[in-house]
């Protein structure tokens, strides 16, 4: 009888040999004790193709079964790693030269919003390089410069504390006057002091409660990138919001200046007549300062890590 089973086995095996280059034959011999005939246990193994993309490092690692005295071959292999395929960097080269255009925006906006007075604190407050010998002495001289601009500003801020809480009231005052009320032109010039007034006074207000916040070394390390990188749009924000404060009192004094000169010139008991396109224009003008000043004051809280 085991004669037989091997003279019908070996054509079997001829013809699966056969398949070599699609599948493996791997036939194994198991002889379980008490039983006078031998098994042969056949299954075929498939052999990947290689692939030009792919890293492929097949072996064979024989495997113990404990239930029986078999021996299974497997393949094994690591999981492979795709590649990257050049025209798929498209897609993240548009995103990057996107998020570029949008902080040169970004940039020119702080720019016209504080019509350079950032070149101000800049010139004023930026990191010294100084030749020191250690770490430790770099890090110890930087820690000082910084306290020491910290206090430098605070009197800034405080003096523009003082300037935008006197100009918030007088502006509210002004708006009850007649003259101011019933004339676009000085209306709108009294809101724009009212709003940069109460911006200046709530950006300074904040930094001086939470000076003490702003001595951790994430800040630190803001101000030195942006002192010696002074001309990239990350720059350009971080001096715009620290001199946020005393831009906004800047421009306060300007349309209250403006307002007092506008009334001054106006003639008393005298019919205005002002067409609908002055009250769009004033409206839309009120409109897009309040939302642009608000969107300086997240971005400020955002970047001093408030939020």
């Amino acid at each position: 009888m085991p004669s037989r089973l091997y003279a019908f086995s070996l054509p079997l095996i001829f013809f699966r040999s056969l398949e070599w280059p699609v599948r493996k034959p791997v036939f194994l011999f198991n002889h379980c004790p008490g039983n006078p005939y031998t098994s042969i246990h056949w299954w075929t193994c498939r052999v990947p193709t290689p692939r030009t993309t792919f890293d492929s490092d097949f072996s064979l690692t024989p495997t113990l079964r404990r239930d029986s005295a078999s021996i299974d071959l497997s393949y094994s292999h690591p999981q492979p790693t795709p590649r990257v395929h050049p025209f798929d960097q498209g897609g993240t080269n548009r995103v990057k030269s996107k998020a570029g255009f949008t902080s040169c925006i970004w940039a020119v906006l702080c720019l016209l919003y504080t019509l350079g007075t950032y070149r101000f604190f800049s010139a004023k407050f930026r990191f010294r390089e100084r030749s020191q010998s250690s770490s430790a002495a770099i890090f110890d001289s930087t820690y000082a410069q910084w306290i020491k601009t910290l206090r430098r500003m605070c009197s800034l801020w405080r003096l523009a504390r003082v300037g935008c809480g006197l100009l918030l009231p007088l502006s509210i005052a002004l708006l009850q006057l007649s003259d101011v009320s019933q004339t676009v032109f000085v209306r709108t010039c009294t809101i724009t002091t009212a709003i940069f007034a109460a911006a200046g006074l709530l950006s300074s207000g904040s930094y001086l409660f939470l000076r003490s916040e702003l001595k951790n070394q994430g800040m630190r390390i803001k101000w030195v990138e942006a002192s010696r990188h002074s001309a990239t749009a990350e720059s350009i924000e971080f001096w715009t919001f620290l001199a946020l404060p005393l831009t906004s009192l800047f421009w306060a004094i300007s349309s209250c200046a403006l307002t007092i000169v506008s009334l001054a010139w106006t003639k008393q008991n005298g019919i205005f007549v002002e067409s609908d396109n002055a009250y769009i224009g004033g409206g839309i003008f009120i409109s897009a300062l309040t939302a642009i000043t608000l969107v300086h004051l997240y971005k400020a809280a955002k970047l001093l890590e408030w939020l």
